[in-house]
């Protein structure tokens, strides 16, 4: 089992085709799509690397930021329990690091649920509102 950050897994994925960099990875490319999915990794659109081989200007989607929930460590490979659990015995837990504020953080996830509104709806219908956990 190999770990990549997600800034290596974007650099990976944007190296080149997807089928070669998941065979160095040991994996199908539709493996490799999704554990690039499930990290919030964008992947190259269809054509990408046509238009790159043709001379053609190809935008590279950069790396978003990394959602609430979201590990910004990727494991890849064949899972093995026991080192799984050896692991979880002998590491103490990290407190995840964002690279924003927590302000900001929480606006982002507020536009993102469709709650970009000033004032909480359940405020509005004199309900008091649950903490947002994070």
């Amino acid at each position: 089992m190999e770990t990549y950050t997600r800034q290596q897994l974007h650099d990976l994925v944007w190296s080149g085709l997807m089928r070669d960099v998941a065979k160095k990875l040991g994996l199908s490319d539709n493996g490799l799509r999704k554990h690039c999915v499930e990290a919030f990794v964008p992947l190259p659109p269809q054509g990408h690397w046509n238009k790159v081989q043709a001379g053609q200007k190809a935008k590279v989607i950069p790396l978003p930021p990394r959602p609430p929930g979201v590990s910004d460590v990727v494991t890849i490979g064949a899972w093995d329990h026991r080192a799984h659990e050896k692991r979880l015995r002998e590491t103490e837990p990290v407190a995840p690091v964002f690279d924003e504020p927590s302000e900001v953080l929480r606006e982002r996830i507020a536009r993102n649920l469709g709650l970009a509104a000033k004032e909480p709806v359940a405020a509005s219908r004199g309900v008091s509102p649950q903490p947002l956990l994070l």
